[in-house]
């Protein structure tokens, strides 16, 4: 089922099935800002990514000796959510643990995802809570894809992402089979301008780590339209494209692929989180839509 929030500026649809952004749509010109899962491209519009982000060494991770197989980002993006709760600018997603879950992932947990308007702002906001007896391992992150070009007659290389700070930066790759490499090549040296261009992207995903900008910002060359995305405090950015296609994802991330040296335990996963029994995790981040 397909929910709808919206205020005098946005509309935002969201889908049930995997508390996925469906549509993010200008309400003063039209605009959709939100790519469309064309499957000729990639299927995906804004997955949720948990209990991980990225995959794990062949698939499969050890937690107290035992081996649990787990498909890449993990499995909410392929869940049912249940709406908690909403109103006319707002709607709370909720995913719990369940036998399935558990067999997969041996952690009782509750999962909200909440989406929320204000002007042209729309927060996204991540909160899990551990419901289990011991130590929860757990990673969450955004996986946003935006139009680019936003704008009929631009194209993807009129477009470009401006950091809000000039970085001095390396980035690791995310590459085809999904592994984060070891090595991190300058990305970004003292300046805050990336000009986008499929090539870029013709090793995999660019993930940055370590960086001082708060916000990233994707502008055209050509018009007036932008995406901000405050990212606030997740330690991690991915940057991602499929080749030819006209969308850009920028992913805010708590957690990280597995790298080819990854020997497989969930608690040593690279960005794992920790959370204490009966504590909650939050985290969000801020989109800003400018036509």
């Amino acid at each position: 089922m397909i929910h709808t929030i919206e205020n005098d500026v946005l509309a935002v649809k969201i889908n049930e099935f995997g508390a996925e952004l469906y549509s993010i749509t200008s309400k003063i010109d039209g605009t959709e800002f939100l790519w469309n899962g064309d499957e000729r491209f990639w299927t995906g519009r804004a997955p949720i990514l948990f209990p991980i982000v990225g995959k794990v060494k062949d698939g499969v991770y050890i937690h107290e000796d035992k081996s649990y197989k787990l498909d890449g980002h993990g499995f909410a993006r392929r869940s049912a959510f249940e709406l908690a709760k909403n109103d006319k600018t707002s709607a709370t997603f909720r995913l719990g643990y369940s036998e399935p879950t558990l067999k997969t992932y041996p952690f009782k947990f509750n999962f909200k995802a909440r989406f929320s308007l204000e002007d042209n702002i729309l927060k996204t906001t991540y909160t899990v809570e551990n419901l289990d007896a011991s130590e929860m391992y757990f990673s969450v992150g955004g996986h946003p894809a935006f139009n680019c070009p936003i704008r009929k007659g631009e194209e993807f290389t009129d477009y470009y992402i401006e950091f809000s700070e000039n970085e001095t930066v390396g980035t690791r790759v995310i590459n085809e089979i999904g592994m984060l490499a070891d090595e991190t090549p300058p990305f970004l040296n003292d300046e805050n301008i990336v000009k986008l261009s499929h090539k870029l992207f013709e090793n995999g995903a660019l993930v940055l780590s370590s960086f001082e900008s708060d916000s990233v910002t994707l502008k055209s060359t050509k018009s007036s339209v932008s995406i901000r995305m405050n990212l606030a405090n997740f330690p991690f950015f991915g940057i991602w494209t499929k080749y030819n296609a006209p969308f850009i994802c920028l992913e805010p991330w708590y957690g990280l692929p597995d790298s080819p040296r990854f020997e497989g335990k969930l608690k040593d996963k690279i960005g794992i989180l920790t959370l204490a029994p009966s504590k909650q995790f939050e985290c969000a981040y801020e989109v800003v839509f400018s036509v």
